[in-house]
């Protein structure tokens, strides 16, 4: 079933008994979408092409020291300012909300395509775009079962 299939009155009543709440005639359509994604199951993501919001995290830079070989490898460090290595601005990497690394180049994380989340990290080495959320019975989902 579409997420747009849903006959509204009968969905309204069967949500407003499962909260425990009088049954309304009148529903909006966003109300009906809320309460339908809510119940929906997640199959999988797929790149959201939509804006990214970004930023870098800082690191001490100490040109008279030796380069930090981690950083230099995947543009993020553990030890942060503790560290004593210089961190080489060129190095850094964008970070997105979820404190994951911005790759455009690079390959998109097999494990967070999948789960929406990176058990790496900011140091792994691939991309992490936006998802967004494949719903089972959705048009998006049944392309991608189908390979259309």
């Amino acid at each position: 079933m579409y997420e747009t299939d849903v006959p509204t009155a009968s969905y309204a009543s069967a949500v407003s008994a499962v909260r425990g709440t009088a049954a309304t005639a009148a529903i909006t359509a966003e109300q009906c979408d809320e309460a339908h994604r809510s119940a929906a199951i997640i199959v999988g993501y797929a790149v959201d092409e939509g804006s990214e919001v970004l930023h870098t995290v800082q690191f001490p830079s100490r040109p008279e020291a030796q380069s930090c070989e981690f950083f230099v490898k995947t543009g993020y460090c553990k030890f942060a300012a503790d560290c004593c290595f210089h961190h080489p601005a060129e190095h850094a990497v964008q970070l997105t909300a979820m404190d994951l690394p911005f790759r455009p180049g690079q390959a998109v994380c097999p494990f967070y395509l999948k789960t929406n989340q990176c058990k790496f990290g900011p140091p792994c080495k691939f991309h992490h775009p936006h998802l967004k959320p494949i719903y089972a019975g959705s048009a998006a989902a049944e392309a991608a079962a189908t390979g259309v």
